[in-house]
């Protein structure tokens, strides 16, 4: 059992409860390997690109392409809107969910390619993610919460990820190319909520969070491609993020006064360590990873060529898992020490293997159309109604620990992960399709693709209860503009 006398436990608690929204991991859609697609032709057929990859969008999907790029090439996307919907269903009981919106338009890709005798040499700058979030909710007489009158929450989110960097590629023959890329990768993310909980006897309890992380590091890439036939084409390239530098920053106050003695924790965590604590009492611990996943991916793809006007192509993802380790364990002033798992629950990846399809067909030598389909499955573990349902109940009433008394008076405490929080607490599959166009000519392009997302699966985000129903729903709109030399 725990010890109700250390406040960090029940900050946690706290926060668990009256703070549904607040910390997770502060990562663009961590949830999923697929965000969003980069250059002219890539988008408009789903991502399925690795086996063409013959334009600047190649550095990115697999810098063996570019090799067998015809011109001089610089293509930049102008803009890219993108705007997408998560709506936890009924969390708050019945036609009472919560529901949040992210909304941005900016450049995701430059690209270029020059030539230099046979090598190929490329820049890109890419964008994959950059989320908005800004939002005011409140709910007046939550169900799910029966001592509550009013909740409010504000809050904010931001995430932002760039990729920069050259690439080099060389044709061995007319038929088989190698090329790498490396790019510097730079991730940040900034959290911030301000909730108010107004139960009906009058008190109250108010939460202001704040969660700040930079990551630093590289992306290199590497490829390969061979066209057996002139109808033909398989590609190939291996990725894997290389983490240099990373720092994270958590911190907030909690105001409960709810309880019948009123107590005010504070909460903290910087890249050296991590502490809650009440005017009574405190507890420390190390610092929370700033740090992104180290998961390699492998694409693979085929591109056939029926005719000089029709092609379909065709890439299996594969993401690896990934976990990562650190010693976890808390201690407070008064000589209590507890005991977690060493996994950071944040980090760890489920593996997982996504398609893409893609078609595009020109009605002339000026006007092609392209479309795909494309699976996005989630890279967290499924989320069990009966498990996470016995979880809640355990941690609701103080079970979610064991107890080992000492002979100096103090207490060894095992927290049972089975019963932690869910730091992951989403899990839908998802799958899409994409449809564009480009009009041009052999000197300058237009592009505009239109792409959507959808699935449903199930989240956890208020802890203290059941999982519920999540709908997640995206799109997104590409307007590229190439032009040849």
């Amino acid at each position: 059992m725990k010890s109700s006398r250390v406040p960090g436990y029940r900050s946690t608690s706290l926060i668990a409860l009256l703070g549904f929204f607040a910390f997770g991991q502060a990562q663009a859609d961590e949830y999923h390997n697929i965000n969003g697609f980069f250059g002219e032709r890539a988008a408009g057929l789903a991502g399925a690109y690795t086996a063409v990859a013959d334009d600047p969008a190649g550095a990115y999907y697999n810098p063996a392409g570019i090799a067998f790029a015809y011109d001089n090439f610089i293509s930049i996307s102008a803009s890219t809107y993108r705007e997408s919907k998560k709506s936890y269903v009924n969390v708050f009981g019945p036609d009472q969910s919560y529901n949040r919106s992210s909304r941005g338009y900016v450049p995701n890709f430059f690209g270029a390619i020059k030539s230099f005798g046979d090598l190929r040499f490329g820049f890109s700058i890419v964008s994959p993610t950059t989320d908005d979030y800004d939002q005011a909710d409140q709910i007046q007489f939550p169900l799910a919460l029966n001592r509550v009158s009013n909740f409010r929450n504000d809050y904010t989110e931001r995430n932002t990820q760039f990729l920069v960097g050259p690439s080099l590629a060389k044709p061995i023959s007319s038929k088989f190319s190698i090329g790498a890329t490396l790019y510097y990768l730079y991730d940040s993310a900034r959290i911030t909520t301000s909730q108010l909980t107004i139960n009906k006897n009058g008190s109250y309890t108010s939460t202001d969070l704040t969660d700040r992380r930079r990551t630093m590091g590289f992306l290199p890439i590497v490829g390969m491609q061979y066209m057996p036939t002139d109808t033909l084409s398989l590609g190939a390239s291996l990725r894997r993020p290389i983490v240099t530098a990373a720092n994270r920053r958590k911190s907030g106050v909690v105001n409960n006064a709810a309880r019948t003695a009123p107590e005010l924790v504070l909460v903290e965590s910087t890249s050296s360590s991590s502490a809650a604590a009440t005017s009574g009492s405190a507890v420390a611990g190390p610092p929370e990873s700033g740090a992104i996943p180290e998961a390699p991916e492998l694409r693979v793809g085929l591109a056939t060529f029926p005719s000089r006007y029709f092609m379909v192509s065709f890439d299996v993802i594969r993401s690896f898992g990934y976990k990562f380790e650190q010693d976890r364990t808390q201690a407070d002033v008064n000589g209590d020490v507890f005991l977690n798992t060493g996994e950071v629950a944040s980090l760890t990846r489920r593996p997982t293997t996504n398609f893409a399809l893609g078609l595009e067909y020109f009605l002339s030598d000026n006007f092609a159309l392209r479309g795909g389909v494309f699976t996005n499955k989630a890279n967290s573990y499924e989320i069990k109604w009966a498990d996470r349902a016995l979880a809640a109940l355990a941690r609701n009433t103080s079970r979610n620990a064991f107890a080992f008394p000492t002979s100096s008076g103090t207490a060894l405490y095992y927290n049972i992960p089975a019963f932690d929080n869910l730091e992951r607490f989403e899990h839908v599959n998802q799958r899409g399709f994409s449809m564009g166009f480009t009009w041009g000519d052999s000197r300058s392009s237009l592009t505009v693709t239109y792409s959507m997302e959808m699935g449903k699966g199930t989240a956890q985000i208020d802890q203290t209860q059941a999982p519920q129903p999540l709908r997640v729903r995206s799109s997104s709109i590409y307007v590229v503009a190439s032009t040849r030399t």
